[in-house]
Parts: C-alpha cells; structure tokens; sequence
C-alpha cells in the first residue's frame, strides 16, 4: 500500500480555460478568473484584519 502525492487543487475555471473552444469563450472566462482572484485576495485580506470591537462573520455563496 502507498500514498502517492495529491494533484494540484486546479480551480475549475482553469480547466474551463485550458479547454474552451474559441477565442472569445476563452477572453470571456479569463475575464471571470481574474475577477474570482481579486474577490479572493480581498477576502483574505478582509479576514485577516484585527479589530477588536468588531465581530465578522463570512460566508461562501459559491456554488
């Protein structure tokens, strides 16, 4: 029995990309990953903040 190395955690927008047929497919969801990285980054950020008078609470809508 072993173990073996997992894959690498790949968003799927990334596979979406990588496979899309056209150009305009392709524009349209690298456009949406880099908005995805952005909302990321500003999240982290945000939950990184210390304030300690302020509780805050958040949550993952994505599908």
């Amino acid at each position: 029995m072993g173990f073996g190395s997992p894959r690498l955690d790949m968003c799927s927008l990334w596979g979406r990309i990588s496979s899309a047929e056209d150009k305009t497919e392709q524009v349209k969801l690298t456009t949406e990953m880099r908005i995805h990285i952005s909302q990321a980054k500003s999240f982290f950020e945000r939950l990184h903040e210390q304030d300690p008078y302020k509780l805050t609470l958040y949550f993952d809508h994505e599908p």
